[in-house]
């Protein structure tokens, strides 16, 4: 609840925190099965306003629950670090459809464009994964093309591992090693350089 919550900050605060870090698999979804609901940007309200709390950060926020709300927090807030951590995962909207994403990759850039307007300075990392089952060359070009556009301050990249049990490691079309280990080095690569 949101009372556990602010109770523990004040907690961590008197013990002399001065960030706060909110983790999530879905971070930006709490609240939406609480009742009454609640938005993510009333739990960044009330955490920013404890006494103490200097800095927030949060990890992970999934693309589809990105509102407008969250820009204008993001602007307003001077407690909300700018940094966020947007998983992205492929360039490719074809990858992501395979992967069972519910965003596509003109409504991510959508939300990097409405974070960079809100918070000019702001610095974006993210999570991509290189060689997903049916990866084509052109599906990789356009991960690659989306690194350029957004110029991401860093991402935690890796190559595709299949898992015993999951849906994916029975996917066809699994994606040599070596041509993943090509992808990947090509990607951290411009990656390094951009950072």
């Amino acid at each position: 609840s949101l009372e556990e919550i602010e109770r523990e900050i004040k907690i961590s605060v008197h013990r002399g925190a001065k960030e706060i870090v909110l983790l999530g698999q879905t971070v930006n979804s709490y609240g939406l099965d609480l009742s009454p609901r609640l938005r993510f940007v009333d739990l960044l309200e009330k955490v920013s306003a404890v006494d103490g709390v200097e800095r927030i950060r949060f990890f992970s926020p999934h693309p589809q629950e990105v509102k407008k709300d969250f820009f204008d927090l993001v602007a307003r807030n001077p407690k909300v670090c700018r940094h966020i951590h947007m998983p992205l995962q492929s360039g490719s909207d074809n990858i992501l459809k395979a992967m069972n994403r519910n965003y596509r990759r003109q409504k991510y850039l959508d939300i990097i464009a409405g974070l960079k307007q809100a918070a000019p300075d702001i610095s974006i990392t993210t999570d991509m994964i290189i060689g997903f089952p049916g990866e084509t060359d052109q599906d990789f070009e356009q991960t690659m093309d989306i690194l350029e556009q957004v110029r991401f301050e860093h991402s935690y990249s890796f190559s595709f591992s299949p898992r015993p049990g999951t849906e994916a490691a029975k996917l066809a079309g699994q994606v040599p090693d070596a041509v993943k280990a090509e992808r990947l080095k090509r990607y951290q690569t411009r990656q390094d350089q951009i950072t």
